[in-house]
């Protein structure tokens, strides 16, 4: 068995338009998160994967590790799971986006094919 492909996921996601984060060095409080996030072209705090260096997001990061460790736990797919939490939603492409983005990491992993 491999390693947890949780880095492979975001990695894969962040090939996305979507969820690459490349600022500008500007800086503004993000009320979802609770942190000083920097900001991208649109939005970036509600497309980006974490908090800070080290820590998921709580819209976007936490659902793709969740499902990196359901379709590790039970090999069921993850590509149409329509989960969404009412207090983080997100946008039904970032879902698709990161639906993907967890399949293709755990497959790539072998842990299941």
């Amino acid at each position: 068995m491999g390693a947890f492909p949780a880095g492979d996921a975001f990695y894969l996601a962040r090939q996305n338009p979507l969820f690459d984060t490349t600022h500008d060095g500007r800086y503004e409080w993000d009320p979802v998160n609770s942190y000083n996030a920097p900001i991208a072209i649109d939005e970036w705090q509600k497309t980006s994967l974490c908090r800070d260096s080290y820590h998921c997001s709580h819209r976007h990061g936490r659902y793709l590790v969740g499902l990196v460790w359901y379709r590790v736990l039970t090999g069921n797919s993850v590509l149409n799971n329509t989960y969404t939490n009412s207090r983080y939603p997100i946008t039904e492409e970032g879902r698709q986006i990161i639906n993907a983005a967890a399949e293709q990491a755990v497959i790539n992993s072998g842990i299941w094919r």
